[in-house]
């Protein structure tokens, strides 16, 4: 079964808290590819017409909706950053995605490999196969399969942004 892969660019800007490099524990920006593939669930043979086994259009449409509107030129954050708080103080319309711990590379990849999964609930027929996150040319992140929170201070799990169905970030 053929695989489709979307492929979109934003801008983000994150520090890592835990981080022994003072370059990572300061504020810092990256351009993100990020690429997803879905197949389809279906038993799909060619028709030799249209040749395709679903539309992907819709799904793909809001994906790359939250991405461009929610997601770039975003600040993400770890949940216990202080930053956190003075930003959602002093600059009220601020994109913000919060993190349970560092947004790190594999983080990025294993939440938005959630929250694509969730978008796709509404897609009966379609399977989400992987996410890619490409920090830099020289770092990327690929995971196939969604990540759950195994500390029990992170209380509401289901409620993080990264498993709703909705354009949520916070």
């Amino acid at each position: 079964m053929p695989n489709l892969i979307f492929t979109r660019r934003f801008s983000m800007a994150h520090r890592l808290l835990s981080d022994k490099s003072i370059k990572c524990q300061n504020i810092h920006g990256h351009n993100i590819y990020i690429k997803w593939s879905v197949s389809t669930r279906l038993n799909f043979k060619f028709d030799f017409n249209e040749n395709m086994a679903n539309s992907f259009g819709e799904l793909k449409k809001r994906v790359h909706e939250w991405i461009d509107y929610h997601v770039d030129h975003s600040t993400f954050l770890n949940v216990r950053d202080p930053l956190l708080g003075w930003t959602k103080e002093n600059i009220p319309n601020a994109k913000v995605l919060v993190f349970p711990g560092d947004p790190t590379t594999e983080m990025i990849a294993a939440a938005f490999y959630n929250k694509i999964s969730c978008f796709m609930q509404d897609f009966s027929n379609i399977e989400l196969d992987s996410v890619e996150i490409e920090e830099t040319p020289t770092n990327t992140v690929f995971t196939t399969s969604s990540f759950n929170l195994v500390n029990d201070k992170y209380e509401n799990y289901d409620n993080w942004w990264f498993n709703q169905n909705d354009y949520s970030t916070e």
